[in-house]
């Protein structure tokens, strides 16, 4: 059994699964995010997702409600049953002039919006890998996100970026990358680094080898392959 996290090996060994289970995860193509990123960026939050009651987007809403006074405008990327309903929400709230929504777009647009922010903000309660975090960081932004299955992986808290128990947790943490501009550089720098931990062809490689050993620890016998070839067996 193949795995994308270590949080989904756990589960599935909760669920009963006794198999060997190994984690490989999926890959990014780091080539398409090598280009240097720029000096300095706007406080641009960028959030990438479908916009459904599973993403738990409306905590991110809360959050921001809560850091008014610091400098940031936020980005949603996505689409989804909920999209109408969020939207109404942010005007509610009165964020409706710092949070915008973009709909889906096409890699080349969602690449250079990876670029151009400031930071990336996931407030999932769970995911399988959560492959836009990686793409993230990538591009040389710190993540912060919620302390969730299959999130926690892929994060190096207090590396790359946070991972966050509560609302005040968020946005203290959010705050604190927003207002210190020496801890953001160390992020920025140590999230491109960490991205290229999964390449898609170090995983590719690695998947292929997990393939070549069970191939090799299954197969029968040269001898009795031989035999097979002949029909004496």
């Amino acid at each position: 059994v193949i795995a994308p996290s270590f949080s989904v090996k756990r589960f599935l060994i909760d669920r009963g699964v006794r198999k060997p289970i190994k984690v490989i995860p999926t890959g990014i193509k780091w080539e398409e995010f090598r280009e240097d990123v720029p000096e300095r960026r706007e406080r641009n939050l960028l959030f990438v997702g479908r916009l459904g009651e599973e993403k738990n987007v409306p905590f991110l809403f809360r959050v921001l409600s809560k850091i008014r006074d610091c400098e940031w405008k936020a980005v949603f990327v996505g689409d989804g049953p909920d999209k109408s309903r969020f939207i109404k929400q942010v005007r509610e709230c009165g964020l409706g002039d710092r949070i915008s929504f973009t709909g889906m777009l096409p890699p080349e647009e969602l690449r250079r919006l990876y670029k151009t922010s400031y930071l990336f903000v996931f407030s999932s309660l769970t995911e399988t890998q959560g492959i836009v975090i990686l793409e993230a960081m990538a591009s040389g932004l710190p993540v912060v996100a919620l302390n969730a299955l299959g999130i926690s992986d892929f994060i190096h808290s207090g590396y790359t970026g946070f991972l966050a128990e509560d609302e005040e947790d968020f946005a203290f943490k959010l705050r604190l990358l927003l207002e210190n501009e020496e801890l953001y550089r160390k992020f920025s720098m140590s999230s491109r680094e960490w991205a290229k931990l999964w390449d898609i062809s170090l995983m590719a490689s690695e998947l292929i080898q997990s393939y070549r050993d069970l191939k090799e620890k299954f197969s029968p016998p040269t001898v009795l392959r031989a035999l097979e070839a002949f029909n004496f067996i």
